[in-house]
């Protein structure tokens, strides 16, 4: 998938969706699509984070 292309394209979909009437996922579709790189790492973060604290001896929790 190019960047560039129309289905990367933030806010051409923000405008399609309020158009069908789907006014909520307009709002937070630069949240979404914006940015993945960041939204990807802290996820990973999170990830990890929940996986070490499962993993973790008891007493340390």
């Amino acid at each position: 998938m190019d960047a560039g292309s129309a289905v990367c394209d933030v806010t051409e979909r923000e405008e399609r969706m309020a158009a069908e009437g789907y006014e909520l996922s307009a709002e937070v579709s630069a949240d979404l699509f914006q940015d993945y790189e960041a939204r990807f790492e802290e996820g990973l973060r999170t990830v990890v984070a929940g996986i070490e604290a499962t993993l973790a001896p008891t007493g340390s929790r």
